[in-house]
Order: structure tokens, then sequence, then C-alpha cells
């Protein structure tokens, strides 16, 4: 590919294909296995917008986590990276699969180009967070690498008073295979602030900015 192909479709890319109303109920699924221990996919679906994190899968999952994606917010390394040797569910093909609106969490962005590279002849609608965007979070988050979790509850509550967050446990199951509802992880080390996120959701919470299911 040459350089203005990847211009030229990161352009058409970029359209946006979401007409989101004023002030919708929001969804905010985490990955946790805890999403396992209650049947909320129904609830999930009834929302207005739902939004994702990274590589979750629904399929096999609906009566747990719904079956409605409106935005899926991605890392910049489930984005262009290979990342089989820490998730077992990991598929390189996965992302380009999908017909959705993503947000890469992308820092620096020209790390990106190998994504769009990757989703040349995708449909998915590709944005990506600002680095204002990302900066704010990490001041929320009190983090150097703020999760893409954390990123995706105050893009929603960008959009809306009405935000519920599901599948949210800040990395405290005790064992990896818990840890996200569709698949394994091979342990490794985590330089999110997971402690200060909860609390800053708890806050959220207190003020009425976010429910906590």
């Amino acid at each position: 590919l040459k350089l203005d192909q990847i211009v030229t479709r990161i352009r058409e890319m970029n359209v946006p294909r979401l007409n989101i109303k004023n002030n919708p109920s929001i969804a905010v699924i985490g990955n946790s296995g805890i999403l396992l221990d209650r049947e909320l996919g129904k609830e999930i679906d009834s929302h207005d917008l739902v939004i994702r994190c990274n590589l979750a899968r629904i399929k096999g999952f609906e009566k747990y986590v719904g079956s409605r994606t409106s935005i899926r917010c991605i890392a910049g390394k489930s984005f262009w990276h290979n990342l089989k040797d820490k998730f077992e569910a990991f598929d390189d093909n996965f992302i380009p699969s999908l017909n959705e609106t993503l947000i890469i969490k992308a820092t620096p962005l020209n790390n990106a180009i190998q994504g769009i590279v990757k989703n040349y002849n995708s449909k998915n609608t590709i944005h990506f967070f600002t680095k204002e965007f990302l900066d704010y979070c990490n001041t929320l988050s009190k983090s150097q690498d703020v999760t893409m979790g954390f990123c995706a509850v105050i893009l929603a509550c960008a959009f809306s008073s009405n935000v519920s967050v599901y599948g949210f446990n800040f990395y405290k199951e005790n064992n990896w295979n818990k840890k996200h509802y569709f698949q394994k992880i091979t342990p490794y080390k985590q330089g999110h602030n997971f402690k200060h996120e909860e609390e800053y959701f708890n806050k959220l919470e207190n003020q009425n900015f976010i429910k906590i299911k």
C-alpha cells in the first residue's frame, strides 16, 4: 500500500456512522469474569448505546453480556499487535472481521498505521482518542497508562448523565483465568493504577454520574 492510499482510507473510515440522541442511556461493559455471575444480557441490551472494550467477545455469552455493540474502545496494543502469547482467545482477524464503530487509544498515533493496514478492507468505522482526552484520563486516574475501561466510562459520561457500568472488578480476581470472562490470560505485569480507578468510579457513583451494576 502507498501512503496516499492509507491516508484516503483513514479519511473514509473516520466518517461517523452513529446518530447519538440527547442524553442516551449508556451501558459500558468491562471484561471481568464477574459478568458470568449474573445473567444481565437483556438489561445491557436495553440501553440506547452499548460500549465494549478491546477484544471482548459476545458470541456464546449473550445472556451475560448482551448482544449489541454501539462503540468498541480499543487499546493500541489490541489494535495492531499480536497478543496470542498473553491472551488465549486472541485472533488477529477478530477486529478486521467486525462491522462496528471503533475508537482507538493510540499513543503515539503513528503506531496506529499498522492497525489501519490490517483493517484496510474491513467494514469498521475507525476513530482515535485525542492526546488531550487521554492526558485528561491519565490525570483523573493518576496514571501514565490509563485503562481502556476507564477511558470508555469517561467518554460515556461526556455523552450522558445516564451511564451504567458492568463487569468492572479492577483486576482483583485471584485467578488469572477469571480476569476476562471470555478467555484465559497468561499472567503479566500491569502498569495501571487500578486502586485509584476504582476509587474514582466510586466517587462518580456517589455523585450520581454513573451507576455501578
